[in-house]
C-alpha cells in the first residue's frame, strides 16, 4: 500500500480508457489499494474513516446488483471477438498447428563457391576475380574499430566509411583490421557465436492482436520492441516449446527482473516485457480464440550465443555454396517448375531461391551477374537430410522485412564473394535474419510466401511480386519498346555497324569485359540499342512523373501560393516556404529512386538475356545475327517466282477456287502474269516488285467489295498489306542442342506424396534443356523479362499478323475461319 502510485478514482478511470483491465479482479484489487491508501494516509478523523468503510460497503452493493463483474466479462470478450475477426487475410493457414519439425536439411561444410555445372568452372572463377585496385590505409585508419566503420547505405548499395577500401566494398590487405575480417577468417563460429536452432515467428494477424491487446496507454515503440525482439528472442531459446504463447509469456517472467528486486543476477528481459508478458497471458486466459496468438515454426535457424552479443559492422560469415551463370540458373528454375506442374505443385513454392552476386560496376572488367543458390527455411515446410548438400549456416539465416544482417558483394583478397554483417547491434538469442529481397513473376508464389518475421516493418509476404509483367510498370516500354520495334532493332544490329557512339553507351553502363567478352559485333550492337532505350525509358518516366504525381503537383502549387504570399515578407510564410521546398525536393529524391530501381531492372535483365544468348552461340558454334534483310532478288522469288510456293501463287489458288466470285480478277490476274510483271522484272527485279505492290493494291479493292462466302475482307486487308511492304527479313537457322543435363535432389521438391510409386523412388530428376533453332530470336524480344520458359513459343504467337502475313490460300477459305490464321513461314 506504501508502494502504491494510484492516489485518485480518475487514475483508476485512465487505466480503465486505456484497456488494462481484463478482469473484474483486477479492477477490484484497484480500488482494494485506493480505499486502503486513502484510509491509512488521508482519514485523520473516525467520522472519515466511518465514510470510507460506507463508501467500500457501497461499492459492493453496487457491483453486486449491477452485475458489474459480468458485464465487464461480456464487453472484454466482445472487444476481444471483434479484435480477432479483422484481418483474417493476414493469418497464416496451415493444415495442421503446431508444426514442429522433426527432420532438418543437413550440408557438408565448405569454404568455397562450387560453380554448376562443372564446365563451368574456369569462366566462373574468372569472374570472380576482381581488377579493383586496394588502397593503403593509415594507422588511424576508420577500419581500425567497428563503431567507426560508418553504416551500409541502401540507396548508395555500399558503406558510408572513411576507409576508403570498406566504401569501395573491398577488405584491407595491408594491416590487420576490422575491415579485414573475411581475409582473417574472423566469421562468428557455430556453437561458440551463433547457434542453429529451431526458430519460431508470428504473422500479421498474430502481430496486430499482441499490439492491441497491450496497454494503450504504452507508446508504440515499446510495443514493437517487445514483439520483434523480446517475445520473438524468448520463443527461439524456448525450442520444441517455441510455439506455446503461454509458456514463452512464462518463459519471459521467470527470466526477468522483478519491479523492486535488489538481485544483480543478469537477466534476459527487463521489466517491461515481464509487464507486457502478464498482460498476454490474462487474455489467454480468457481464452476467447484459440487461433489469436499462434506462433508458427520457420524451420532451422541461426540466434546469437555469446552473452555478449554481436556488434553491428561485425562481420557474420561469407556466404558459400553452388553458383551459377544465369543461363543455368533460369534452366534450374524452368526444370522445377516443369516438374511441379507435370505433378500438380504449380502453386507450391519451390524450396530455394537465389541470392545474386553483382560484380561492382566499377570494377576495370565491368558489371556481370552470377547466382548463388540458397536454400529457403521460411515457413512449416518439412525437411529431409540430403548429406551430399553443400554450404554453411548462413543457408539458415530467416528473411526479416527488418533485418539486423544483410549481404554484400565483397571483394577479399581479391576476389568476390557475398558476406553477411550485421547491420544492427544483435543481442545475445536474438535470432539473426537478414532480407532476402526475392522476387517472383508469379503471383501464385508470391501469394504463398508468408512472412513470419513478426518486425513491426512486415511486409507480410517474404517474397515480393516483379512488377516485369505488369502493364503499370511496363506501360513506357511497351509503348516506346513494342513487339515491332523490339524485331526492328535486332534486324538493325544485323546490318549496322558498331560505331564509337554505342561503344560509349557501353562505357557508360559499365558493359566491359565480363559482358562483351566472346560477344559478336551484331550483339554488341544490339546491346548499345537496348541501353539507349533504357534511358530513354527512364527520361519519359521521370517527365510522366513530374508531369502527373497528384503530391508534387499539389506541394507545387502550395509553394506558388507561399510566394505570393510571400511579398509581405512574413517570417512564419518563409519557413513554410523552406518546409515545402524542402518535401518536394525530398519527394523529387524519391522519384529519382523510383527511376534508378527500374533501370537497375531492366539491366539486370538485359545481362541475363545475354548470358542466355552467349551461351546458347559457344554450344551451336554458330555466331551469326538472328535476323537478315532479304535483298531484291530473294524476296522477288518469294512474291513472284515461279515456284508453287510464292504468293502470287496462293493469291491464284484461292481466286481458283472461287471462280464465280473472282472471275473478273482471274482474268486480270492472267494478264499481270503473263504481260506485266515480265515486262518490268525484265528492267530490275526493283521494277518487278514495284508491279507486284500495284497489282495487290488494284486487286485488294476488288476484295473489299465483293459478296463472298470466303474471308473477302481479312483478303483485302493482307493484300493492302503487301501492297505497302518494302522490307523484307528472315530468321538464321541455328542448329538446334540441348543442353548439359542437370539433376534436382528429391530434398529441393515438395509435396513427394503426391508422385506415383516409381517417382517417389527417385533420390534424384534429371533433366536437360533443349534449345530450338529461333531460341536467340525469342530471347531477345523479351529479354526485360525471364518468366518465359519457351520465348520462341511466345514469339511464334507475337508475330502473327504483325510480322508474318497469313497464309492466303489457307486461311482465307471456308473452312479456315478461326484465329490465328496460318502464317506464312518464308519469309
Amino acid at each position: 500500500i506504501q508502494k502504491t502510485q494510484l492516489k485518485n478514482i480518475e487514475q483508476i478511470r485512465e487505466r480503465a480508457i486505456n484497456n488494462i483491465y481484463f478482469q473484474f479482479d483486477q479492477l477490484e484489487k484497484d480500488f482494494h489499494k485506493l480505499f486502503l491508501h486513502t484510509i491509512l494516509n488521508r482519514c485523520r478523523t473516525i467520522q472519515s474513516i466511518n465514510y470510507m468503510l460506507s463508501l467500500i460497503n457501497d461499492f459492493y452493493i453496487l457491483v453486486q446488483r449491477k452485475q458489474i463483474k459480468t458485464k465487464l466479462t461480456l464487453v472484454k470478450n466482445q472487444d476481444l471477438e471483434r479484435l480477432f475477426k479483422t484481418e483474417l487475410d493476414k493469418k497464416y493457414q496451415v493444415q495442421s498447428w503446431p508444426f514442429i519439425p522433426q527432420f532438418h536439411r543437413k550440408y557438408q561444410g565448405i569454404y568455397n563457391y562450387f560453380p554448376e555445372p562443372e564446365k563451368d568452372n574456369e569462366q566462373i572463377q574468372n569472374i570472380l576475380l576482381s581488377e579493383k585496385k586496394n588502397t593503403i590505409c593509415s594507422d588511424n585508419c576508420a577500419c581500425m574499430s567497428l563503431e567507426t566503420l560508418g553504416d551500409f547505405s541502401l540507396e548508395n548499395a555500399t558503406w558510408n566509411s572513411e576507409c576508403p577500401n570498406r566504401k569501395e566494398r573491398m577488405e584491407c590487405l595491408h594491416h590487420e583490421c576490422k575491415n579485414a575480417q573475411g581475409r582473417l577468417k574472423l566469421q562468428k563460429i557455430i556453437d561458440q557465436d551463433v547457434q542453429e536452432t529451431l526458430c519460431w515467428g508470428i504473422d500479421l494477424y498474430t502481430k496486430k492482436n499482441l499490439h492491441y491487446i497491450l496497454h494503450e496507454n504504452e507508446c508504440d515503440i515499446k510495443k514493437h520492441n517487445f514483439i520483434q525482439r523480446s517475445l520473438l528472442k524468448a520463443a527461439n531459446l524456448c525450442g520444441n516449446n517455441g510455439w506455446d504463447m503461454q509458456k514463452v509469456c512464462e518463459f519471459i517472467i521467470q527470466n526477468s527482473k522483478k519491479k523492486d528486486e535488489e538481485n544483480n543476477k543478469d537477466y534476459i528481459f527487463n521489466n517491461q516485457d515481464r509487464k507486457f508478458s502478464k498482460v498476454i497471458l490474462k487474455t489467454l486466459k480468457i481464452n476467447v480464440d484459440p487461433e489469436a496468438f499462434r506462433i508458427h515454426s520457420k524451420g532451422m535457424g541461426v540466434i546469437c550465443l555469446n552473452r555478449q552479443g554481436i556488434e553491428k559492422n561485425d562481420l557474420i560469415i561469407q556466404y558459400f555454396g553452388e553458383i551459377y551463370r544465369p543461363y543455368r540458373w533460369f534452366e534450374r528454375q524452368d526444370f522445377v517448375k516443369k516438374f511441379m506442374k507435370e505433378n500438380n505443385q504449380k502453386d507450391v513454392l519451390p524450396d530455394f531461391y537465389n541470392i545474386m552476386l553483382e560484380i561492382h560496376k566499377n570494377d576495370p572488367k565491368g558489371y556481370d551477374i552470377l547466382v548463388k543458390k540458397q536454400k529457403k527455411q521460411q515457413n512449416n515446410i518439412k525437411k529431409y537430410v540430403d548429406p551430399m548438400q553443400k554450404g554453411n549456416y548462413s543457408s539458415r539465416l530467416s528473411h526479416s522485412c527488418d533485418p539486423n544482417c544483410g549481404t554484400v558483394a565483397t571483394i577479399s583478397d581479391g576476389k568476390y564473394n557475398i558476406s553477411m554483417y550485421a547491420m544492427k547491434s544483435i543481442e545475445y538469442g536474438e535470432e539473426l535474419a537478414f532480407d532476402y529481397s526475392a522476387v517472383t513473376e508469379s503471383k501464385q508464389e508470391h501469394m504463398q510466401a508468408t512472412c513470419l518475421c513478426g518486425t513491426y516493418k512486415c511486409r507480410g509476404k517474404y517474397i515480393e511480386f516483379s512488377n516485369n509483367n505488369l502493364k503499370e510498370y511496363n506501360f513506357i516500354l511497351e509503348k516506346m519498346h513494342c513487339f515491332l520495334k523490339r524485331n526492328s532493332d535486332l534486324l538493325r544490329c544485323s546490318n549496322e555497324i558498331l560505331n564509337s557512339e554505342d561503344l560509349k553507351l557501353l562505357e557508360k553502363h559499365n558493359m566491359r569485359k565480363n559482358i562483351t567478352e566472346n560477344c559478336p559485333s551484331w550483339l554488341m550492337k544490339w546491346i548499345s540499342i537496348i541501353l539507349k532505350t533504357i534511358d530513354e525509358e527512364k527520361s519519359l518516366f521521370l517527365e510522366h512523373q513530374m508531369n502527373t504525381n497528384i503530391f508534387l503537383l499539389h506541394s507545387q502549387k502550395e509553394l506558388r501560393d507561399l510566394e505570393e504570399k510571400n511579398e509581405e515578407e512574413d517570417q512564419s510564410l518563409q519557413i513554410k516556404k523552406e518546409e515545402k521546398i524542402k518535401e518536394i525536393q525530398k519527394h523529387v529524391q524519391f522519384i529519382n529512386y523510383l527511376a534508378n530501381s527500374k533501370v537497375e531492372n531492366r539491366i539486370q535483365n538485359l545481362v541475363i538475356s545475354i548470358d542466355k544468348v552467349k551461351y546458347f552461340l559457344k554450344k551451336v558454334n554458330d555466331f551469326q545475327a538472328p535476323l537478315d534483310y532479304l535483298n531484291f532478288d530473294q524476296i522477288f522469288e518469294n512474291l513472284c517466282g515461279k515456284n508453287k510456293e510464292s504468293i502470287l501463287d496462293e493469291i491464284y489458288d484461292l481466286i481458283t477456287s472461287y471462280k464465280n466470285q473472282c472471275g473478273q480478277i482471274l482474268v486480270y490476274f492472267n494478264i499481270f502474269r503473263k504481260s506485266f510483271l515480265p515486262k518490268y522484272a525484265s528492267i530490275s527485279k526493283k521494277q518487278g516488285l514495284l508491279a507486284f505492290r500495284l497489282f495487290c493494291l488494284n486487286i485488294s479493292e476488288f476484295f473489299k467489295k465483293i459478296q463472298s462466302n470466303f474471308h473477302s475482307s481479312a483478303t483485302f486487308i493482307t493484300l493492302y498489306f503487301y501492297s505497302f511492304t518494302h522490307t523484307y527479313f528472315t530468321p538464321h537457322e541455328y542448329a538446334s542442342v540441348c543442353s548439359e543435363k542437370m539433376k534436382i535432389s528429391e530434398t529441393e521438391m515438395q509435396n513427394l506424396h503426391l508422385l506415383d510409386t516409381e517417382k517417389k523412388k527417385k533420390k534424384h530428376y534429371e533433366e536437360q534443356r533443349i534449345y530450338s533453332p529461333q531460341f536467340i530470336w525469342g530471347q531477345l524480344t523479351v529479354w526485360f523479362k525471364q518468366t518465359i520458359a519457351s520465348p520462341q513459343a511466345t514469339l511464334s504467337q507475337d508475330r502473327r499478323g504483325t510480322l508474318s502475313f497469313p497464309s492466303i490460300n489457307q486461311s482465307f477459305k471456308t473452312d479456315c475461319f478461326n484465329f490465328p490464321f496460318q502464317e506464312k513461314n518464308d519469309v
